[in-house]
């Protein structure tokens, strides 16, 4: 279930060529893209010490046995090696996850979400067979294709009927009309609660380049450019914390301290 799953996932976010067509699981849905992106992780103890990364964690919705499951779980390719990614967490701008090779635990990813000019960068610290390295993923962009803006309008108009927005047959038709001005309103608003999704902060971000003072751009007034502003922010944060202990230990080395 868990492998089919994690596939899933696979066929979702990396358009890979090693991913195939016909793989006998009806379609998953995706409902949340966590990240989606390529980078590099380098050794903490030897900077010419790196693995190419690329990786995709979301959560899918699939039908099974007329059924529908929601999991969230994530793919990870090191130097072109595939892992699983599961006991998958996604918050605002954090997420962590632990990394198995078959149904061994190997190792655990954890990034946090910075933006740099425009740029999204997920840094944190991936630890694989008890090594750790420094992690950054660039973000990809990936847009809502038109039958998932269908699923968000007609799940907002569900929970907002009085909306003026909100008519009849408004989700069929922004499915073949997704840059109508209502259907963008509602696609706005959907977002605006679902900042989990990348392809929400997306849009959200967007928008709020001509509208600064809307109260959705709030949220995202503050912008972390540099790992330093954020763990000046967030001095508690796991990553802050193992960049603190890595560089008191570098540190305490090179003074010749800990004798």
């Amino acid at each position: 279930m868990k492998g089919i799953l994690a596939f899933a996932v696979a066929l979702l976010l990396l358009p890979l060529p090693m991913i195939a067509q016909n793989v006998g699981i009806p379609r998953p849905r995706l409902k949340v893209v966590g990240l989606m992106g390529s980078g590099i992780a380098v050794s903490q103890e030897d900077p010419m010490e790196f693995m190419l990364v690329k990786a995709g964690i979301g959560t899918v919705i699939v039908s099974l046995l007329e059924e529908e499951k929601e999991l969230t779980v994530g793919v990870l390719f090191l130097d072109g090696t595939k892992y699983k990614l599961k006991d998958v967490e996604i918050g605002n701008e954090t997420i962590s996850a632990n990394l198995y090779t078959n149904e061994t635990k190997i190792g655990s990813f954890e990034v946090s979400r910075i933006e740099k000019k425009g740029t999204v960068v997920w840094a944190g610290v991936l630890t694989v067979n008890e090594k750790s390295y420094n992690v950054y993923v660039i973000g990809a962009k990936r847009l809502f294709k038109p039958y998932e803006i269908k699923e968000r309008v007609a799940a907002y108009c569900r929970d907002h009927p009085r909306d003026p927005n909100c008519r009849s047959k408004i989700a069929d038709y922004c499915k073949d009309h997704p840059n109508d001005r209502r259907c963008k309103a509602i696609t706005r608003s959907y977002c605006a609660h679902h900042l989990r999704d990348e392809r929400c902060r997306e849009i959200i971000k967007e928008w709020c380049k001509e509208n600064p003072k809307a109260p959705a751009c709030r949220i995202l007034k503050f912008q972390f450019k540099t790992l330093k502003q954020f763990c000046e922010k967030r001095p508690n944060s796991f990553l802050c914390k193992r960049i603190s202990r890595a560089t008191l230990r570098t540190t305490t080395a090179t003074s010749g301290g800990g004798k």
